[in-house]
């Protein structure tokens, strides 16, 4: 059984690590076998959030066959304010 582990470093760059596991494997520790924590140390162990397919999930859920395990990076801009300033440079234009 095996699952798909990524990471986005930079806006353009995408690392993805297949993970073979056995049943009953955690997301966190599938996410350790992949190796990407070790790749990137700056993702630090305080600010892990996950999702699978895009729906946040805990480090405690199993993982299933086929899952696109996704380790998310933290939110540089509240996506409220983000939206605001893309609305007012649109009316600036």
């Amino acid at each position: 059984m095996a699952i798909e582990v990524v990471y986005s470093s930079e806006v353009d760059h995408i690392d993805l690590v297949t993970v073979n596991y056995v049943e009953g494997t955690t997301l966190m520790t599938a996410v350790q076998f992949s190796g990407l924590l070790q790749k990137y140390p700056k993702i630090n162990e305080q600010s892990y959030r996950f999702s699978i397919y895009g729906k946040h999930a805990k480090a405690g859920e199993a993982v299933s066959d086929g899952d696109r395990v996704e380790i998310l990076r933290p939110l540089t801009v509240d996506p409220m304010t983000a939206r605001r300033l893309r609305a007012k440079k649109q009316n600036q234009a």
